[in-house]
């Protein structure tokens, strides 16, 4: 579960960073003021929880401070290169992995509900 949160964060994050690029760059403001630092460095926790190594990010930082927008935020689920699916107890997390590096993950826990009928 905390994962799909780190998830979320991660993809309103990236997605908010392209909207604030596309914005500031439209009023001819430096791209790097859209974000703070702080910004950057949970964008960063987040690609690190979601398994992206140390290069990766560095990379998808710059696409985002040049005001580009991570695959993992504009293209679908069937345009993963790689799809890796982890079960641990009753979570499953399918991760999806683009071409740019970039991730999105999706869990979705099994609550085993039963449903008496008398």
């Amino acid at each position: 579960m905390k994962r799909i949160f780190f998830s979320i964060r991660l993809a309103i994050l990236l997605g908010l960073s392209g909207v604030f690029s596309t914005s500031v760059k439209a009023e001819g403001i430096d791209d790097e003021k859209s974000l703070s630092n702080l910004d950057y460095l949970e964008i960063r926790e987040n690609m690190n929880d979601l398994g992206i190594d140390k290069k990766t990010a560095d990379q998808l930082i710059i696409k985002i401070k040049n005001g580009g927008i991570p695959d993992s935020d504009i293209l679908d689920v069937s345009e993963a290169v790689e799809t890796i699916v982890e079960q641990n107890g009753n979570i499953e997390t399918t991760t999806y992995i683009y071409s740019d590096g970039s991730r999105s993950a999706l869990s979705i826990e099994d609550l085993n509900l039963l449903i008496q009928l008398d």
